[in-house]
């Protein structure tokens, strides 16, 4: 079963797992009216690609940075890792 947030005039905000029959009468559990169903319209789940932390595209390239990075693992067997900023 999905799940579903609502809200009530009152103020209450819900989150609920409910049945497909059910989704437009929830009770709110504080005044008794029909809540309203709210839909995420902030939500964004944009997928970036990062040359430097992922090792191909989505297309399954590989970038320049991790192709010098197989080259140097192959010619001398050991890998020297450059030194990056912490991306909070």
């Amino acid at each position: 079963m999905p799940l579903y947030d609502y809200k009530c005039e009152c103020g209450v905000v819900s989150e609920r797992v409910v049945n497909q029959s059910d989704i437009n009468n929830q009770e709110c559990p504080k005044c008794g009216k029909i809540m309203e169903q709210q839909f995420p319209n902030t939500m964004n789940f944009k997928l970036v690609y990062n040359n430097k932390t992922d090792i191909c595209d989505w297309a399954g390239n590989t970038s320049m940075y991790w192709d010098a990075h197989k080259k140097q693992k192959d010619e001398e067997g050991k890998i020297t890792v450059p030194v990056t900023e912490n991306i909070k």
